[in-house]
């Protein structure tokens, strides 16, 4: 730990290792918990400019929408992508250890803003903050587990057992463990989707596992040369087609959609 952190962590207590954040608690992280406050404390030492800068985003409470009718909370998502991976530990802060005040945000505000915050922690594709994903993929429900989900399969295969272990018919976490194993881009959460399809009944999971899959196998992500080598590519690619080939006939109500995957699939 640098001279600099142990500064920040003495300088910044309350700041740097509070304990409630908007989406999940910073007890929630276990052991990670002092690493990433560290990380947080040393990030706000060397760039306080970042800090303020996340701290004003109001796009998620009232008083915005109020300064503009056509303001919506979900807003607050693309403000934080924009400031980049700079970011990440500003937005880690609010995230699990100090959340803002909430100054009568009704819920789909505050939603907006959990959504926000692990999408962009989640983008910013930082390992030492797959803590934070862990939490909210466990502790959340409906989107926000779904999108921290999606930031843990863009980690790769070192978070694909958090995501494997709910990817189960049955599951609290089905859907959301789905979604992730799409993002992830990885042969063996193509290979997990693609024994899921088989297994999958007609009905809405099999069609969430072909846009899974769709998403695994994307000709277009693919093309952008940012996922894997072209061997991954390949096998991603073609598990992901011949998945969907061999189910399209014994999935008709899930038929359009399967269909929208071939064609996202193919060249």
């Amino acid at each position: 730990m640098s001279a600099r952190t142990v500064l920040a962590m003495l300088f910044l207590p309350s700041v740097a290792l509070a304990d409630e954040g908007a989406v999940v608690r910073a007890g929630d992280l276990g052991p990670a918990r002092a690493a990433i406050a560290a990380r947080i404390a040393e990030a706000r030492a060397g760039d306080p400019a970042i800090f303020a800068a996340v701290e004003r985003v109001d796009a998620w409470r009232p008083s915005a929408k109020r300064r503009s009718r056509s303001q919506r909370p979900e807003a607050v998502a693309i403000v934080f992508r924009r400031m980049g991976p700079r970011a990440r530990f500003a937005l880690a802060e609010l995230a699990a250890f100090r959340a803002p005040a909430r100054d009568g945000a009704d819920e789909r505000s505050w939603r907006a803003l959990q959504v926000a915050l692990v999408d962009a922690i989640g983008a910013a594709g930082d390992p030492v903050l797959a803590p934070i994903l862990r939490a909210a993929f466990a502790g959340s429900s409906d989107d926000v587990a779904s999108t921290a989900a999606v930031g843990l399969g863009r980690l790769g295969d070192s978070e694909l057992p958090s995501l494997l272990a709910h990817a189960r018919a049955g599951d609290a976490r089905f859907a959301a463990a789905v979604r992730g194993l799409g993002a992830s881009h990885r042969p063996t959460a193509a290979r997990a989707l693609a024994d899921l399809l088989d297994a999958a009944p007609d009905g809405e999971d099999a069609a969430r596992i072909a846009d899974a899959l769709a998403e695994c196998g994307s000709s277009w992500a693919w093309a952008t040369g940012k996922l894997g080598p072209r061997a991954d590519e390949e096998s991603v690619r073609a598990t992901a087609s011949a998945a969907l080939a061999r189910n399209r006939a014994r999935l008709p109500s899930a038929s359009p959609r399967v269909d929208a995957a071939i064609h996202r699939v193919a060249r």
